[in-house]
């Protein structure tokens, strides 16, 4: 669990780390929706060039990408499975019940693709922009629903809170851990009703150093005079550049021609 967060950001000069936040929200969103809308295989190929990309000019060790794919193993495995072993077609494999066709295994690869590109280019998000400007950005955004009564300054403060305990419930769960495996804790001896009860002490500490966390945190944040709906001012002064136009204009165009094709 050690180094690894989903919204740690990495330093760097590259140009995505120079980009206004917003245009790297739209712009990633954009291609989110083309790669889940491309059908074919001259499509996807184009958009895991055109994704891979920005990737490789951030200049971040694949280290980070690596750890970012990691947890959602349990997602994509089993996505995967099911596109190959439950999708009719000419068969290329059978074993008793199971069978694998190649309609079958043709849709594995594209729905694997797609989900790994998309953790990945998600992850670009993060590794070249902070928290706070992410939230940032979105606010600026979502700032003319205001005037509808949304309220958006209460909506991303929860975000930006939700954001700042997943690093305490990462370190908070490696301490827990480490705690109990030193008294002989174990989550893969004994019985299901012994794993169970394994698995509540971890769970109970856990849960209980979150809402403790969160008391401080309420306390904190009333002492200081915290408001919920009243304007704030920003540490973050957003500049819209050409290249974020660029950017966002390419996304658009990538998004039109896969709808149309």
């Amino acid at each position: 669990m050690q180094g690894l967060s989903l919204t740690q950001y990495v330093p760097g000069e590259s140009y995505l780390h120079d980009m206004d936040p917003r245009s790297k929200v739209l712009t990633i969103l954009m291609l989110s929706v083309a790669l889940f809308t491309a059908v074919g295989t001259l499509e996807l190929l184009s958009l895991i060039l055109i994704c891979l990309l920005p990737m490789a000019s951030a200049r971040i060790r694949a280290a980070y990408y690596w750890q970012s794919l990691r947890p959602f193993l349990i997602i994509i495995i089993p996505a995967a499975l099911l596109q190959l072993l439950l999708t009719d077609g000419s068969i290329l494999w059978q074993a008793g019940p199971l069978s694998v066709s190649q309609v079958g295994l043709m849709n594995a690869g594209e729905i694997t693709l797609k989900l790994i590109l998309l953790i990945l280019i998600l992850r670009l998000l993060t590794l070249t922009t902070t928290p706070n400007a992410i939230i940032y950005g979105w606010e600026r955004m979502l700032s003319p629903l205001q005037r509808i009564g949304l309220p958006v300054l209460d909506l991303l403060a929860i975000m930006s809170l939700a954001l700042a305990f997943i690093p305490f419930f990462l370190e908070e769960g490696q301490r827990v851990w480490m705690a109990q495996t030193s008294r002989g804790l174990s989550l893969r001896e004994g019985s299901l009703k012994r794993r169970l009860e394994n698995l509540l002490a971890l769970l109970v500490p856990l849960w209980r150093g979150a809402f403790e966390r969160s008391r401080q945190l309420a306390e904190a944040m009333e002492a200081r005079g915290y408001d919920p709906g009243t304007p704030r001012s920003s540490l973050y002064d957003l500049h819209w550049r050409n290249t974020d136009s660029l950017a966002v204009l390419l996304a658009v165009a990538v998004l039109f021609l896969v709808i149309i094709h």
